[in-house]
């Protein structure tokens, strides 16, 4: 009976939890899709942070996009998750080599949106990749 009673509580507490994030994240994750020029129309999240894109009336998976698209894509849901769990704290965000698959025009508008990111956050940017600098 208290085992299930925790599990119980445990589940409330985790849709309280998602409840009370979820729709920050997907406000924040809207506006960086839109940010990053990716139609944010039909493009999901959910409170396990699986990722849809709506194409040719389905949605399916990240699976079977470019690996610039994945990486431009789940980097807005990175930022918008950030943005969703410290609305007053400010924490140290260090990305290690984030953008090697984002051709020229993807790299500019990830370098907007963690440029933006930064005015809010300290961001520590590494990269191996001189093409990946920041200007």
């Amino acid at each position: 009976a208290a085992i299930e009673r925790t599990m119980r509580i445990l589940g409330e507490a985790r849709q309280s939890l998602s409840a009370h994030y979820m729709d920050s994240l997907r406000r924040n994750f809207t506006e960086y899709l839109r940010e990053a020029g990716i139609a944010e129309n039909g493009t999901t999240i959910d409170s396990e942070l699986n990722i849809g894109i709506e194409s040719h009336g389905e949605v399916h998976s990240l699976l079977f996009e470019s690996s610039g698209i994945k990486d431009l894509v789940n980097l807005c849901a990175r930022y918008a998750l950030i943005d969703a769990l410290y609305e007053n704290d400010k924490p140290c965000i260090v990305l290690d080599d984030i953008m090697n698959n984002l051709d020229e025009e993807r790299f500019k508008s990830a370098m907007k949106m963690t440029e933006r990111l930064a005015k809010k956050y300290q961001i520590i940017y590494l990269t191996c990749n001189s093409s990946r600098m920041p200007v």
